[in-house]
């Protein structure tokens, strides 16, 4: 076929493309397996077999942890009936991954032509020393084929099959050597392939108390699944929670690849200026017979100070105490506008009486509503504390799902220290343990405090749903706890 030039007018000009020539032939059926059963046909009966296994690896001594490939194949000359019954090989000693897709293809054996086809999996030893990869098996059915009378004038009615007849196949064991690489570093911890290293944190400027995820990936050629943990120290003036470990896998080229993400919750304690410090792993590249180290930059994390000082705390706005009794009302000092009497109805002395009845009362209130005469207020202290406990036991009565409970209980717990123990916005935990000392609290209890505040910051971040009895548990704890710092402050009072 011959494809004719293109043509194309731009400004008045036209352009001509070359023209193309087009074979086009007849394409070969695709070749499936072999469609008749030939047991007894001549070319097996020269030495080929109708079906076979075989089972290989591409080497026989590795390193631990290094990956080496195990390929099966099932060679068949006729076709199977029903399905095949594949069972795996033993590989106790390994850490096995399959490697999709099954293939197949034909493939010529002593002469003979084969359907072939070929599962391959992945095996990483996991100790030195002598390993084992044990048989697989096949199981199938073959309809044999029928001796036939040539002179048995039915003989094309029964197509010439015979019985069906199980067959069994499997293949050899194959043994596997496994080395320790030579000459490790002491901070080698057995990841075996090549591999990259990262780390980053989702946000770089929080306040005390916000939670910061730090994420670390190790990304590469071998077995992700296995490499160790990253080591994370431990960062002054925060709290480290480990998080998630995921894990994604690719299997191309015959080769396992992936990334595996670690992440851990940071919550900073106390303000300043932070750095997460570079984090290292070492390697062994068994293509190269060496170790590498790769590292991260350090992060830098900045913590302000802010509402997230203490566990849900409001403000130091709209924390801070009243000056005066909380009853009281603000009293407007004068009225927005004053209209001139009537001079003519003061001048009446009948009204005077009148007149100062109003002034009377007023001066009366005055003298009740003054502290000094009603006696000493409830100190603020003491209403912060009945607050929090009006709050705890209303949550431990209401339904609300997990992360409303852990804000209302978190909430009221600041809501106590801040208005009941008057404890500023801002303080670490140290720094809070060391002011309840100050003030003469027992070390038990203070002990109680913090160890429940650790709690609720567990529940806060860590996975997970509290069951409601856990939840009930808290809550008992923090209403203990609120009326044991009470009972203590009114005698440190005394």
């Amino acid at each position: 076929y011959t494809l004719p030039p293109a043509e194309v007018d731009i400004n008045g000009k036209t352009y001509h493309s070359n023209g193309l020539e087009l074979e086009v032939r007849s394409s070969a059926p695709p070749r499936t397996a072999p469609s008749i059963p030939q047991v007894g046909s001549p070319r097996l009966r020269r030495g080929g077999k109708a079906l076979f296994v075989r089972a290989s690896v591409d080497r026989e001594r590795a390193f631990v942890n290094q990956q080496l490939t195990w390929t099966f194949k099932f060679y068949q000359a006729v076709r199977t009936s029903g399905n095949l019954e594949y069972t795996g090989p033993p590989v106790s000693g390994f850490w096995s991954e399959e490697l999709p897709p099954q293939r197949n293809y034909y493939e010529t054996v002593d002469g003979v032509e084969y359907y072939v086809t070929e599962l391959r999996m992945a095996l990483f030893p996991t100790t030195p020393g002598k390993h084992q990869i044990g048989p697989a098996s096949l199981r199938c059915m073959v309809q044999e084929a029928a001796d036939v009378d040539p002179d048995d004038p039915f003989r094309m009615l029964s197509g010439g099959l015979g019985q069906l007849r199980k067959v069994s196949l499997s293949s050899d064991p194959i043994p596997i050597e496994a080395i320790q690489p030579p000459g490790a570093p002491a901070d080698f911890r057995g990841a075996v392939g090549n591999f990259s290293l990262e780390a980053s944190v989702d946000h770089q400027e929080v306040g005390q108390n916000e939670p910061v995820t730090l994420t670390v990936r190790i990304k590469g050629s071998g077995n992700v699944k296995t490499v160790p943990d990253p080591v994370i120290p431990t960062l002054s003036n925060f709290k480290q929670y480990p998080g998630e470990s995921t894990v994604n896998l690719s299997k191309t080229d015959r080769e396992v690849k992936g990334e595996r993400v670690f992440q851990t919750l940071l919550i900073p304690q106390v303000v300043g200026e932070y750095r997460v410090p570079s984090l290292s792993m070492t390697y062994f590249d068994p293509s190269t017979r060496q170790f590498h180290s790769v590292h991260t930059e350090s992060i830098p994390i900045r913590v302000r100070a802010g509402a997230g000082a203490l566990p849900g705390a409001p403000t130091a706005a709209a924390t801070a105490a009243p000056t005066g009794p909380a009853d009281v009302r603000y009293i407007r000092t004068a009225p927005a506008h004053w209209s001139a009497p009537d001079p003519g109805i003061l001048r009446r002395p009948r009204i005077w009486l009148l007149d100062a009845i109003p002034l009377a009362g007023f001066l009366a209130g005055l003298l009740l509503l003054d502290p000094r005469r009603r006696g000493p207020s409830r100190p603020a202290g003491a209403r912060g504390a009945g607050r929090t406990r009006q709050a705890l036991l209303k949550l431990r009565s209401s339904e609300t799902s997990a992360e409303e409970f852990l804000a209302r209980l978190q909430q009221s717990t600041a809501q106590y220290l801040s208005e009941g123990l008057q404890l500023p916005p801002g303080l670490g935990r140290e720094e809070m343990n060391a002011q309840l000392r100050s003030r003469g609290f027992s070390a038990e209890l203070i002990g109680r405090l913090s160890a429940h505040l650790e709690t609720q910051d567990h529940l806060r971040f860590a996975p997970g749903i509290p069951p409601l009895a856990e939840r009930h548990a808290l809550i008992d704890e923090a209403v203990s706890l609120v009326d044991a710092l009470e009972k203590e402050r009114r005698r440190a009072r005394k």
